[in-house]
């Protein structure tokens, strides 16, 4: 479990919230959470972006 990342997510996900442009903060949110999930599942390692 990574906190740091996990920060990130939370901060990335309440952008979409507070933003009407939630198009760019998607995925931004989606980049955060697959980073998440490289770091919480090291087994799934298809994509190192």
């Amino acid at each position: 479990y990574n906190s740091s990342c996990q920060q990130e997510y939370s901060y990335a996900n309440a952008l979409v919230y507070s933003t009407t442009n939630s198009n760019q903060i998607e995925r931004r949110v989606i980049q955060f959470q697959s980073r998440c999930t490289c770091y919480v599942t090291p087994r799934r390692t298809e994509r190192n972006d």
